[in-house]
């Protein structure tokens, strides 16, 4: 008897651990959005001039009388290819699946993520020329950079390749993804974005 009574809770239990597993809700493929700028906006109070209009300043503050002075060495080397980094404000408020997010620009950005509560991020990823930084995101959300000038941060992995576009989504993303894309928003220069449910797809 007690031989039957262990082997009838065995299969009891192997029943119950089958029927669990089953209920269990299958993997959902994530929804891949990416946006893509030329570059971002501005923030309030940086000097986005060029280097040449800054060397400019500087002379006249050094000799106020002196009008379009040729720029030295020292102060072309000072301003020349120092890019200020934009911004641009992504909301995210589609709960109804898990996301993928590309963002993608040519010039310095930060991409300053909102999610709404329940939104979950599969995983952010940054390509451009210039460096790329993220804000707002979990902290255990993986992102991949993939970016000419390095994309510093505590948990990227980061490519030797790099790719942007703001005119169609990049190929590159199929193959590093596997997935086909669910939204494409690009604009030249852009300061915000919004993905939510039942947002345009591609076709």
């Amino acid at each position: 008897m007690t031989r039957f009574l262990k082997f009838f809770a065995a299969t009891l239990l192997g029943l119950v651990a089958t029927g669990c597993a089953s209920m269990q809700a299958p993997d959902v493929t994530p929804a891949l959005h990416v946006i893509g700028v030329y570059e971002g906006q501005t923030p309030s109070g940086t000097d986005d001039r060029p280097w040449w209009a800054k060397c400019n300043d500087d002379q006249k503050d050094k000799q106020p009388n002196t009008v379009h002075a040729t720029p030295s060495i020292e102060c072309h080397q000072k301003y020349a290819g120092k890019h200020a980094e934009k911004e641009i404000l992504i909301n995210v408020s589609d709960d109804s699946i898990p996301i993928v997010l590309a963002l993608t620009a040519y010039d310095r950005t930060l991409w300053k993520v909102s999610l709404k509560r329940g939104v979950k991020l599969s995983k952010v990823i940054l390509a451009g020329y210039h460096s790329q930084r993220v804000s707002g995101i979990p902290s255990d959300t993986p992102i991949e950079t993939y970016t000419y000038d390095p994309s510093p941060c505590e948990h990227c992995w980061q490519s030797a390749k790099y790719f942007y576009s703001y005119e169609k989504p990049p190929h590159q993303l199929k193959e590093i993804t596997g997935l086909e894309v669910t939204s494409f928003q690009g604009r030249y220069k852009g300061d915000s974005f919004s993905i939510f449910h039942g947002i345009k797809k591609v076709e």
